[in-house]
């Protein structure tokens, strides 16, 4: 994308944030609401629920079309082609090396118990986050 005079101007098809390329200037909101009627209701509660969010009636209505923005321009970056670009870790600049992985002062395992909320000895309990523990 570069800049242009009067607004923004797009060298491809599709530019982040909703805005699609039509006769070379950006126009925002121009995603269709055709992949909106693939996603239901349903789709939009169990990514909710995923996310541990709680959303009302009108909410999931309302996230649905967004939802299904989110996943069109998914689909549009899938479509791009990535030959020659190299994988990133991190789109940071990194300086310097990260230090050497060594283990440092062990906590005495009578010390961790005292500390831990809920135990099994010789166990640490910890909430359940897979299945259907926790809201996810």
């Amino acid at each position: 994308m570069t800049s242009g005079q009067g607004g923004r101007r797009c060298t491809g098809a599709v530019v982040v944030g909703g805005i699609r390329a039509k006769g070379g200037r950006a126009v925002r909101g121009a995603y269709p609401e055709a992949m909106a009627h693939h996603l239901s209701e349903a789709d939009v509660r169990k990514v909710a629920k995923l996310a541990r969010l709680e959303l009302t009636d009108a909410q999931v209505h309302a996230d649905r079309s967004r939802l299904a923005r989110v996943l069109e321009y998914v689909e549009h970056l899938s479509a791009l082609d990535l030959t020659n670009v190299e994988p990133m870790t991190t789109p940071l600049v990194m300086h310097g090396p990260m230090g050497d992985d060594v283990p440092g002062t062990i906590i005495p395992h009578q010390a961790l118990m005292d500390m831990a909320p809920a135990k099994d000895e010789p166990f640490i309990k910890v909430p359940k986050v897979l299945g259907d523990g926790g809201g996810a």
